[in-house]
């Protein structure tokens, strides 16, 4: 329990400071179709918690910076503690995503993926690839994602399955609804539905359930914060 305190303390003050320090804009765990402008930078606190049987608590403090030309990466630190015996495992997430648009900004295509090595236990990274079209409706504030993904726990890609993401604004571009699927039997395979409150430009809280497609896993508590840097010579977008 000490050890998740400290991390939240350093995530906070990263966010507050403004320190340019995972994982790409996401629905709830898909990433979007959402991309970042060249250098505009922000900065991710997710922290999930799992109360069923073998508690646990992930927290993944991250960076994401756009890198032009529809390209976007991140870097983030996802640790992991059981409360039952206070086992750490750490890793490093990094990934990177490319957003196509077909026509018009409201048609896209977005390819993407992830490697996460640990830091701390000698087995090979997590792995994950995905694909998603992607249709926004700004009249209804609607965005909605169709596609697929490859994934591997501690493995190269080895299994699969579609993804079906849906984002609905529900107070302007305050706050917004939010429901994902993705179908498979594997650690990325899951239900989740949550609220999005961005009460300024640049930040934003995010709040949902998670529930696992495989029966061995728990229900999981997913809660959020995102804080968003502005090259000083740019418009906010």
């Amino acid at each position: 329990m000490k050890k998740f305190c400290k991390i939240l303390i350093l995530s906070f003050f990263a966010m507050n400071l403004g320190l340019k320090a995972n994982a790409v804009q996401n629905y709830i765990n898909v990433p979007t179709s959402e991309v970042l402008k060249k250098d505009v930078v922000f900065i991710k606190e997710a922290t999930l918690v799992s109360p069923g049987k073998g508690r646990s608590v992930t927290t993944t403090p991250s960076v994401n910076v756009g890198l032009g030309w529809g390209m976007e990466a991140s870097f983030g630190v996802p640790v992991s503690i059981k409360f039952e015996d206070g086992k750490t495992t750490e890793k490093i997430s990094i990934d990177a995503k490319k957003v196509f648009y077909i026509g018009s900004d409201t048609n896209r295509l977005t390819i993407g993926g992830a490697v996460a090595p640990s830091i701390n236990m000698p087995v090979c990274p997590d792995m994950y690839i995905y694909s998603h079209a992607t249709k926004v409706f700004p009249k209804t504030r609607t965005s909605f994602s169709v596609g697929g993904y490859m994934t591997g726990e501690n493995h190269f890609v080895n299994s699969g399955g579609a993804i079906l993401a849906l984002d609905q604004g529900i107070i302007g571009n305050k706050v917004k609804g939010q429901v994902e699927w993705t179908s498979g039997y594997n650690n990325k395979s899951h239900f989740g539905v949550g609220l999005k409150y961005k009460p300024k430009d640049d930040f934003s809280i995010a709040a949902a359930m998670i529930i696992p497609m495989k029966e061995t896993d728990n229900i999981k508590f997913q809660l959020t914060f995102s804080k968003f840097f502005y090259p000083k010579t740019e418009e906010k977008l």
